[in-house]
């Protein structure tokens, strides 16, 4: 997501649709479950403000670098939209 934002602005969760979605195919292989919750899918983030809390449950013992090196396009895309994206490994 290439676009400009502007600091304060709400983040609506359905202009991200493509990124959920990549982040669904690139956690399927290794996550047992995994929840995007907080803020962001209430449509309260603000950008420049808020993140993007993630929670995965792995099928397997995994680390915090290798689930955000796996994340790579995703979180780079909200990060450039002004999001914070953290990874919550359970």
């Amino acid at each position: 997501m290439k676009e400009k934002y502007i600091v304060g602005q709400r983040a609506s969760p359905t202009s991200f649709k493509p990124q959920i979605t990549l982040l669904k195919t690139l956690l399927k292989p290794v996550a047992k479950e995994a929840y995007i919750f907080g803020s962001f899918p209430k449509g309260y983030a603000v950008r420049g403000e808020s993140d993007v809390d993630l929670l995965v449950i792995p099928k397997r013992p995994t680390s915090l670098k290798s689930l955000y090196t796996r994340l790579g396009a995703p979180h780079d895309a909200f990060l450039e939209a002004g999001l914070a994206f953290h990874i919550i490994l359970y």
